[in-house]
């Protein structure tokens, strides 16, 4: 009996959404993803080899048949593809670039007697400007 490989991507795609199974999926690189097995602690590496080709290391992978773990990772692929780039932040114009305002030092601030003598204790006398 000859494997419908279509039919077995069907089910396998069908398996990771009825399991959410694209929530045990970690990017290692580009075309690499370890996912989740079944049993806690076990961890299986599927690769994008290009295309809609991708590779598992689970026994099912390994002899070729479609698996929940590389459809997981496609789906996360996908998503990647269909989400755009982040905006690059605007940039913040240093003191350099910005346009020369009048600082509030220059404003001349009133101060009462008592704030002056403050100061005074604190910095030391100012020059009379």
């Amino acid at each position: 009996m000859a494997l419908d490989v279509r039919t077995s991507q069907q089910r396998a795609i069908a398996k990771m959404q009825a399991l959410r199974w694209w929530r045990h999926v970690e990017q290692m690189s580009a075309r690499d993803y370890l996912v989740d097995g079944s049993r806690p602690g076990v961890f299986y590496l599927v690769r994008h080899l290009g295309g809609a080709r991708w590779t598992c290391d689970c026994p099912a992978g390994q002899v070729g048949t479609p698996c929940y773990h590389a459809a997981a990772a496609w789906r996360i692929w996908l998503r990647d593809q269909a989400t755009p780039p982040p905006a690059a932040p605007a940039a913040i114009p240093s003191s350099d670039d910005a346009p020369l305002q009048r600082r509030r030092s220059d404003q001349r601030a009133t101060r009462t007697p008592e704030e002056e003598a403050l100061l005074d204790q604190l910095y030391g006398p100012r020059q009379a400007s």
